[in-house]
């Protein structure tokens, strides 16, 4: 029986968000993903369900009116910035944001709706933009948008977030610091020279909001021996205290060791075990889960999210696992005890946060 939903669209393969130089690399990795799942096996194992636009009201759910009406026109004229310099205009840019908003609301719908309570949208995750703007290849912020619409549409009360993408989620955490009905939690590199320069343990949030927004800053290099540990010791213990009636993840896998954005030295080990401790625990307190693909960029960012589903997956039969171990499996990395002692030492500040916690 299958038991995860993945929402896919073939436009996903032609285009992206960012300068057109990066384009070649991710569409190669939504190409190889949708491969990867038919020679695998795992399309057998999975419901895959076709992506859909949504109505641009949506996105005033988070966004400001000025900035959508900016996106709409950008769009028209074919060519600028929506942003700094990261996130570009082109025609049509602004029909596929409304695809991907739209396919990450599918997959909430899904996971919402039916009997099969997890899905998994590749393109999602655009976790930078910010409600009065784009930034870091993100137009909107689909996350916020998901969020905004499971409390009107649902009634949802308490939503987690869970983000390991390699850049700190700072639109997210941005759009809900003030906010104690959303947890946000990031794993991130922090480095001064990397993007988005936000994303330290002291970054917990604001008035009601404060201790809500969780940071667990990395230092380049980290490996998947320190970073799975990290992930124990924080992400349990925080959701199964807070205990969310949803739960979303941004699964970026630009912290793979091979990313050419990045700067971990993760395997596609810790993102099979990122799924499969999130996948358990959804399952422990019966509440949704929705994942979202995030950034990617290396030779085998297609391999890393390919762990991802199959994290998310019950119950896969030997034949295919063993050609999910030919197709995707790796070494795990290991780190420094320098560099454990740095993350440790804001895991334990982290969780002195959470323990304060009133229940």
């Amino acid at each position: 029986m299958c038991s995860l939903y993945v929402v896919w669209h073939d436009r996903f393969k032609e285009f992206f968000f960012s300068p057109k130089d990066l384009w070649p690399t991710w569409m190669k990795r939504m190409r190889r993903f949708r491969e990867l799942l038919a020679e695998t096996g795992l399309e057998g194992l999975v419901t895959i369900v076709e992506g859909e636009s949504c109505d641009e009201r949506y996105l005033r759910l988070v966004h400001d009116e000025d900035y959508i009406k900016f996106l709409k026109r950008s769009s028209e004229l074919g060519y600028g910035l929506l942003d700094y310099g990261d996130t570009i205009a082109y025609e049509g840019v602004f029909e596929d944001t409304l695809l991907v908003a739209g396919s990450t609301l599918k997959a909430l719908k899904l996971v919402m709706e039916s009997k099969l309570r997890r899905a998994y949208q590749p393109f999602g995750g655009l976790h930078h933009a910010k409600r009065e703007g784009a930034a870091g290849f993100c137009p909107v912020n689909d996350v916020a948008i998901a969020i905004e619409y499971a409390r009107k549409k649902y009634g949802v009360n308490k939503i987690a977030v869970v983000d390991i993408d390699v850049h700190h989620g700072d639109g997210t955490q941005a759009i809900y610091y003030k906010d104690p009905n959303v947890l946000t939690i990031s794993f991130h590199m922090r480095a001064p020279w990397f993007y988005p320069g936000t994303g330290d343990v002291a970054e917990l949030g604001e008035g009601p909001g404060y201790g809500y927004s969780l940071n667990i800053p990395l230092p380049p290099g980290t490996a998947d021996e320190t970073y799975q540990w990290a992930f124990k010791e924080v992400v349990p213990r925080a959701i199964l205290k807070y205990r969310p009636e949803l739960l979303i993840a941004q699964l970026g896998v630009d912290g793979h060791k091979d990313d050419l954005l990045g700067g971990l030295r993760l395997s596609t080990n810790t993102y099979r075990f990122v799924t499969s401790t999130l996948k358990e625990l959804s399952k422990k307190l019966n509440v949704p889960f929705l994942g979202l693909g995030g950034g990617g960029y290396g030779e085998r960012s297609a391999e890393a999210m390919i762990a991802c589903v199959v994290g998310l997956i019950d119950g896969i039969p030997k034949d295919i696992a063993e050609r999910l171990d030919k197709a995707i499996g790796e070494e795990r990395t290991r780190d420094s005890s320098e560099i454990f002692l740095r993350v440790k030492e804001a895991v334990e500040e982290v969780v002195k946060v959470i323990n304060s916690w009133s229940t």
